[in-house]
This record gives structure tokens, C-alpha cells and sequence, in this order.
């Protein structure tokens, strides 16, 4: 990917686009660069990337979200991949039920893929299917994203089906409650809507939290009712919209925090070792030097850098973003 970001078309006048899948599934300790690599490729690429994830939320992908516009994909409609399967059918000479069609794209849950594999299945050493044939198939039991539990709770026709979406959902029910909190005023514009939807939640934290204290774990079906049929019935009059959901800043800004603190903390514990004091005295006695000489003399402080051992990387956590490239520029 890094030659490719930079390299000219095969075709003369063509032009190049960088296709990287399964973004999510890469490993930062055993894909050689990993997500930091690819950050920088993104930095310095003279052509489009398109990354592919099945959860661009996965919190490793952070760094990289900030390059990205995020584009949702959604599922294939059941209709849609029915009428792939019938052209298939014809083309392999076998004649199949339009029922079986439409049982296996259901089946499918918008995975074309998946139906084309599970139509291979059945016909396998067949001329014809019918419905009959279908029992060499298991349901296909998908994992719901966040977005689809989120839709289900705020698009709900009934309470009791709201709080099923949240309770049988697979995300976290503390973070999906972050996701409720971050997204409840897209879909509620007056103030007394979202007070009575931020009241639920601020509601369903006090169940939460009496059930960390007292293990009183009966109280979680209070949660799941107010941080879903709470929240969503507290719109009145409000539209429903088609609005983009947000990842939890609270979450992100955790995530960046702990970065942060264990980033500083790597830069003392070798200042420690370097100065042979503690990791708490470098922290607090040596790092505010250390900010400042890298600040006021980037060559200095890139000296200093490189004596202490510490990753160019790291330095972005300390001094500001400026004077990190400059150190980092020095360094390369």
C-alpha cells in the first residue's frame, strides 16, 4: 500500500485508487506498520483510498477515522438478492421455486454473498429445488450492529419492542447507552423532549449504578426500559429524520485520554531511567523542561529525544503538534 500511494498509473492518463479491505482486521503488532503505517500513508497518499471495514467503529480504527469520510453500505433487499439468484438459476440450468428464492434471500438478511453460497448449498447435484430442499439450511443468525439496534429503539412501534432491540442487542448496554446519549437529539428538537429523554438516561444510570454498588442485577430490565422506550417516547411531535449517528464523545475522548496518560507515562519511565529518579518525579519535574526545550530549540530537543530513547511518536502527546513534526522531520 505505501509504494502504491505514491506510484504513477500502469495505464498511461490513468488514473489510480488504493483499495485496502478489512481495515478492521488488521493486527498493529503483527501487520508490519499497522494502523499507524496506514495513517501516514493516508498523510501523504496523491491518490483516493478506500478503506473497507465491517465495524468502522472499532476503536483501534480511531486514528484513522479522523482522515476518513465514513460511508455506510446498508443490506442488500431481500427482493433485490432474489433476483440475483433467479438469474443465476437460469444461467446453471436449474429451476427453482420462486419461493425458495425468496426463502433464502430472507434467510440471507442482505448478505448477497451468503445467498449465493446457501443457493449453491441447496442445488448442489440438482436440476431443480423446492422448498423441500431447504432443510439442509440453519437460519442465519447475524450479529445486529449498533446502528440497527439504534434504529430499532428510535423507530419502535411498541415499547415492549424497544426494549427487546436493547436487551437482545450485541453491543454493551453501558455503551450503547453512551450512543443513546450522543444521539437522542437528532431525532428530539424540543427541549422538552430532550429533557425528558436525557432524564431516562440520566435514570437508567442510577439503576446502573445500584447494580455496580449492591450486584443487584434484577435492576438491569429498569435500565434497558428507560435507555430505550424511555428515551425514544419522550418524543412527542418531533420528526423522525434520517439522521448520521455519532460514536460517543465521551468514549473517544476516554480513549484519547488514556492514550495520552499512557504516552506520558512511557516518556517518564525513560526519563526516570535516564535521570535515575522515579517515573513520578521525571513526570513531574523533568517533562515541563523537556516540553519547553523541544518547543523553544527543535534540534535541541531532537537530540534530547533521541538520547532518551523516546518513539517520535510519542512527543506528539507532549509538546504541540508543530513542534512534533519539526522533531520528527529532524529525526527521519
Amino acid at each position: 500500500v505505501g509504494a502504491a500511494s505514491s506510484l504513477s498509473s500502469l495505464v498511461k492518463g490513468g488514473k489510480r485508487v488504493i483499495l485496502v479491505d478489512e481495515v478492521d482486521g488488521i493486527s498493529g503488532s503483527e501487520d508490519k506498520g499497522g494502523i499507524s503505517g496506514l495513517v501516514e500513508i493516508l498523510k501523504k497518499t496523491v491518490y483516493p483510498v478506500i478503506l473497507v471495514a465491517n465495524d468502522a467503529w472499532d476503536p483501534k480504527l480511531a486514528p484513522i477515522r479522523d482522515f476518513c469520510e465514513l460511508i455506510r453500505y446498508n443490506r442488500i433487499r431481500s427482493n433485490v438478492v432474489a433476483s440475483v439468484l433467479a438469474k443465476i438459476c437460469e444461467r446453471e440450468g436449474v429451476e427453482a421455486d420462486p419461493l425458495v428464492l425468496k426463502k433464502i434471500a430472507e434467510n440471507a438478511k442482505g448478505d448477497l454473498r451468503a445467498a449465493i453460497n446457501d443457493l449453491q448449498m441447496v442445488a448442489e447435484g440438482r436440476r431443480s429445488i423446492t422448498m423441500d430442499d431447504l432443510g439442509v439450511l440453519s437460519l442465519r443468525d447475524q450479529e445486529k450492529s449498533v446502528f440497527d439496534t439504534l434504529k430499532a429503539i428510535f423507530y419502535g412501534k411498541s415499547a415492549q419492542g424497544m426494549i427487546m432491540a436493547a436487551s437482545s442487542s450485541d453491543v454493551d448496554y453501558e455503551l450503547l447507552m453512551q450512543w443513546m446519549c450522543e444521539n437522542a437529539w437528532q431525532h428530539m428538537q424540543h427541549p422538552k423532549e430532550l429533557a425528558d429523554a436525557y432524564n431516562a438516561l440520566s435514570r437508567a444510570d442510577v439503576f446502573l449504578g445500584r447494580i455496580r454498588n449492591r450486584q443487584h442485577w434484577g435492576l438491569l430490565s429498569y435500565v434497558f426500559a428507560l435507555m430505550s422506550a424511555g428515551v425514544s417516547l419522550s418524543r412527542e411531535t418531533s420528526g423522525g429524520g434520517a439522521p448520521k449517528y455519532q460514536f460517543p464523545s465521551w468514549v473517544k475522548d476516554m480513549s484519547a485520554a488514556r492514550a495520552r496518560r499512557n504516552a506520558l507515562g512511557g516518556i517518564a519511565s525513560k526519563v526516570g531511567e535516564k535521570c535515575h529518579v522515579s517515573s513520578k518525579e521525571a513526570f513531574l519535574s523533568y517533562l515541563p523542561y523537556i516540553k519547553f526545550i523541544i518547543e523553544a530549540n527543535p534540534e535541541v530537543g531532537a537530540k534530547l529525544v533521541k538520547w532518551l530513547g523516546i518513539e517520535p511518536e510519542a512527543i506528539e502527546f507532549l509538546v504541540s503538534k508543530e513542534a512534533a513534526e519539526k522533531v520528527k522531520k529532524i529525526l527521519s
